[in-house]
Order: structure tokens, then C-alpha cells, then sequence
């Protein structure tokens, strides 16, 4: 990782959430196959919410998650991308 990647990782992001509500049904959910990357080294979100996120997302989808354990802190994308591009290519 280098300074201009992290440079890019703040908090200065504006939030935006809609205005409209969102409905979420289980016809409406998951029919595309899905993959959560746990990402075990996150000091951001640990691990057991993570493994949450997945649980309430099967919730009310049409299709189990498909849950990728990395070895990883929260942004594998610039820790490890060669890692993280191989568990997805693969991933179905």
C-alpha cells in the first residue's frame, strides 16, 4: 500500500441515504449470486458483526450468502488485491 492509496481511505466521504424507503423482499433479494468476505483482522468491523451482516442478509434472500474468510485488515483491496481478486473470480 502506498501513501496515495491512503490517502484515498477517509472519513471526509459524504453520507447520502435516499429518501425513499426501501422494500426488501425476498423475491426482490438475492437472486444474483452473493459472496461476503470476512475480513478476520478488522479492527473497523470485527469479525462476529460481520458474520451478522451475512445471517440478516440470508434473512430475506432467495439464496445463502456465500461467506470467504481473508486473513485481512478492513480493506483488502489494497492490503492484499491479488489475495482478494482470486477468492472472487472464484468465488461461484
Amino acid at each position: 500500500m502506498n501513501i496515495s492509496e491512503i490517502a484515498l481511505l477517509n472519513t471526509e466521504t459524504p453520507m447520502h441515504f435516499p429518501a425513499e424507503k426501501v422494500v426488501v423482499t425476498r423475491e426482490r433479494c438475492g437472486s444474483v449470486p452473493h459472496t461476503y468476505v470476512v475480513c478476520t483482522k478488522d479492527r473497523m468491523i470485527p469479525e462476529p458483526p460481520q458474520r451478522r451482516f451475512v445471517r440478516d442478509v440470508d434473512a430475506v434472500s432467495c439464496a445463502a450468502t456465500r461467506g470467504v474468510a481473508l486473513d485481512t485488515s478492513h480493506s483488502p483491496f489494497l492490503s492484499r488485491p491479488e489475495e482478494l481478486a482470486q477468492t472472487l473470480t472464484t468465488a461461484w
